[in-house]
């Protein structure tokens, strides 16, 4: 995996990622024990001056051997980001309201993933060095620029994604187009988020400075929805025959899609239409129910759909009819 070239500081070495994740995972129980020992504190005193906040995040790790510092450093580095990620979390899932378990949990998985694929990419540390005879000490360092830089396309694109639905959601005239268009973009919104949200990791100004305005629209796409959700009403208006049971079939169906359906005062009309195809055949009475729907708007027919039924047949034609609204219900 290519390492990302930093400013030149005295002793400093890249990191053997395949070398160091090996060790670390064979010792992170001693490092457990370790880190509850020793505090890692974020630019300390004698690294602030090589290692400025503003441009680096920075860890540093102390072992009996050069290897065991370079390890100690990194899962410093690591435990750092674990807290800034999962104080950010809980930060983001108390503000926007969502249950917090589920949402949090899928937030902070993929924040992790993001943020760990970066780190491992823009990783570098200071070559160890020996501290009286039994102390080593090595620097786990990230330059902030360079990771935000491997993060940027990817968001980007998500960005870009979601800021065009949001703007073709926004210029719609019907209420049903601009509430699909709208649920689109919250889809969109959330890998948005999380990776906008990621970038802030590691730099907050250049990450409001390119997406803050995009971002900001994330927090009235609940408001927009509930809007254009208000607007889909529609009133029925039954041709022929009007049957109970397939009229609430259909206001289920619509609800399921977005209407608030009912309304006598509607932006939409539902023209339902039941044919039963009746026939007498030698006493007995058949039919091939058939059911249309067509869907009115001030800019006329946006949807029509059509369903026929399994043919069913009764001693009589009410007891046919009800088979056949039985079939067009289902």
């Amino acid at each position: 995996m290519n390492i990302l070239a930093v400013a030149t500081f005295p002793n400093v070495a890249t990191v053997d990622l395949q070398k160091d994740i090996s060790f670390m995972h064979f010792r992170r129980k001693t490092f457990a024990l370790f880190f509850s020992l020793f505090s890692f504190s974020l630019f300390a005193a004698d690294i602030s001056s090589d290692f400025p906040k503003s441009d680096y995040i920075a860890q540093e790790g102390f072992g009996k051997s050069a290897k065991e510092a370079k390890s100690n450093a990194i899962y410093a580095l690591s435990a750092y980001f674990n807290t800034e990620i999962h104080t950010e979390t809980h930060a983001e899932s108390t503000f926007s309201g969502q249950n917090g378990k589920t949402q949090s949990k899928k937030s902070l998985e993929t924040k992790s993933h993001i943020t760990s694929d970066v780190v491992l990419k823009a990783l570098q540390t200071t070559k160890p060095e020996k501290r009286g005879k039994t102390e080593w000490k090595c620097i786990a360092y990230i330059n902030r620029r360079d990771a935000w830089n491997l993060l940027e396309p990817e968001l980007r694109k998500k960005c870009e994604s979601f800021y065009s639905l949001y703007k073709k959601a926004d210029s719609e005239i019907e209420p049903i187009y601009r509430l699909k268009t709208f649920s689109m973009a919250e889809k969109a919104a959330v890998d948005f988020s999380e990776s906008f949200l990621s970038a802030s990791l590691f730099s907050k100004e250049l990450t409001e400075k390119a997406f803050g305005e995009a971002f900001n629209l994330v927090g009235s796409l609940s408001s927009k929805i509930e809007s254009a959700r208000q607007n889909c009403t529609v009133q029925l208006s039954f041709t022929g025959s009007e049957s109970p049971h397939i009229k609430n079939s259909v206001i289920s169906s619509l609800s399921d899609c977005g209407f608030k359906a009912g309304s006598q005062v509607a932006f939409y009309t539902a023209i339902i239409t039941i044919d039963y195809g009746l026939l007498d055949l030698s006493g007995v009475t058949v039919s091939n129910p058939l059911l249309t729907i067509e869907l009115l708007g001030k800019s006329g027919t946006i949807y029509s759909f059509s369903a026929s039924g399994e043919r069913v047949s009764g001693i009589d034609s009410k007891l046919t009819k009800t088979k056949a609204e039985e079939e067009l219900v289902s």
